[in-house]
């Protein structure tokens, strides 16, 4: 289930880095009193790093296809990004966010 052409750790990393940034360039920063944003940022941080490690910490070939459809569930891999893995790969995971999708519907439905 690797990516066909180059080094899947490669893309992992790449994408934990997209991550990064998405988080240090959101707007909930920019304004408010400068202890309470403090605050809140020392909080997040703390937080961002513990998900930050439980992602990437450890990422072995038993863990890597769960990684890398976690990124594609939560948007930060795209469909044009998971077509550099092998067909089987590609189907297994659009499964799977179909499945996540119905699930998460129908939890939402109770």
């Amino acid at each position: 289930m690797r990516p066909t052409g180059f080094d899947g750790r490669v893309v992992v990393l790449l994408y934990r880095n997209k991550e990064i940034t998405k988080f240090t360039n959101s707007s909930e920063w920019n304004t408010g009193d400068p202890h309470e944003l403090y605050i809140k940022l020392y909080k997040k941080v703390i937080s961002f790093d513990k998900h930050i490690a439980r992602r990437y910490n450890d990422l072995t070939g038993s863990r890597y296809l769960m990684t890398v459809f976690s990124l594609f569930q939560d948007g930060v891999l795209t469909t044009e990004d998971i077509a550099h893995f092998d067909v089987e790969a590609q189907n297994e995971m659009l499964r799977m966010k179909k499945n996540m999708t119905v699930i998460f519907n129908n939890i939402n439905n109770v």
